[in-house]
């Protein structure tokens, strides 16, 4: 939908695609949940959890995250109630728990926003997966105790699978969600920016930024981060869209998302992350975890942005 294009039918084909887009992304995503996918990453989480050389409990706890993060923070903190880990232990514990809860909370929007960004979803993807692997690496390295064998990676299996007649009615119940909430919050958000780029409001924003941090800021870049706030798969639509229409390079979106992950860090710790974490941990703990957690996320998360900045700036 090129500019001067904000027509009933360039919207209606647009939006079309979205929607299959999500829906056949989301239909994939839900099936290999309900399938147990979380055998598919052993091969990452065992060779972090033998570096980390802690107590049995904490890779049990580990394997429990990628089904429920407030399962694996129960586990944890009964052990150190029970005087089975140190609080230091507790800590490291819960802090690399995000790993795990990062990766199933990026699950369903990855084979979403894959079909509608292609190589660059996979390397903004990529880009998380490392910036976990990095941060749960350097926490593992403060608490490691030579003494101790290697943790084994426990893997939290369901009691019984379930049939495919029930994963595709699982898949189905959800994807039905998911839709209703692309039609309710991503397609109005993607209408709006394109009626304002059909309104020239982006040229005249384009008009008031300076010219050497146009590469970097510009007004469609900005778009595509206010975007972030209805979600990780409306970002990644109007995304699309400018792409497209060849007012944003690949390096520009990865930029965007970037920066917009760090923007609503904070807003996610204390939405979601907060009230489970001081419900669950004793005392001022879960404020800590929580907190430390965050800044972890948040400086890893600016050190890759500097970098894809300089990028885009020296190139």
């Amino acid at each position: 939908m090129h500019e001067h294009e904000f027509t009933l039918s360039a919207i209606m084909q647009s939006s079309g695609w979205i929607l299959f887009a999500v829906a056949i992304g989301a239909i994939i995503a839900n099936i290999i949940e309900s399938r147990n996918w979380t055998g598919f990453i052993s091969f990452i989480a065992n060779p972090l959890l033998k570096f980390s050389r802690l107590p049995g409990v904490c890779g049990i706890s580990f394997g429990t995250a990628f089904f429920s993060n407030n399962a694996a923070g129960s586990m944890l903190a009964s052990a150190y109630a029970d005087g089975r880990i140190t609080r230091k232990e507790m800590f490291i514990g819960a802090i690399t728990n995000s790993f795990p809860a990062k990766f199933r909370h990026m699950m369903r929007p990855a084979v979403v926003i894959i079909p509608l960004l292609g190589i660059t979803a996979i390397l903004y993807l990529a880009i998380q997966l490392i910036i976990e692997i990095l941060q749960v690496l350097l926490v593992f390295s403060f608490g490691r105790r030579k003494n101790l064998d290697p943790t084994e990676y426990h893997a939290a299996v369901r009691k019984e699978m379930p049939t495919w007649n029930e994963s595709l009615r699982f898949s189905l119940k959800a994807t039905g969600k998911i839709l209703l909430r692309v039609i309710l919050i991503t397609l109005p958000i993607f209408i709006f920016v394109a009626y304002l780029g059909d309104k020239g409001v982006f040229r005249q924003l384009e008009k008031k930024i300076p010219r050497n941090m146009q590469s970097v800021l510009s007004p469609e870049t900005i778009a595509i981060m206010g975007s972030k706030m209805g979600g990780l798969v409306s970002s990644a639509t109007v995304a699309d869209k400018m792409f497209h229409e060849g007012k944003v390079s690949m390096l520009q979106i990865l930029i965007a998302l970037m920066a917009a992950n760090m923007i609503t860090i904070p807003f996610s710790a204390l939405r979601r992350n907060l009230p489970t974490a001081l419900g669950i941990f004793p005392k001022r703990d879960g404020a800590w975890i929580v907190g430390i957690t965050q800044c972890l996320r948040f400086v890893f998360n600016l050190a890759a942005l500097a970098i894809l900045i300089l990028i885009q700036v020296k190139f």
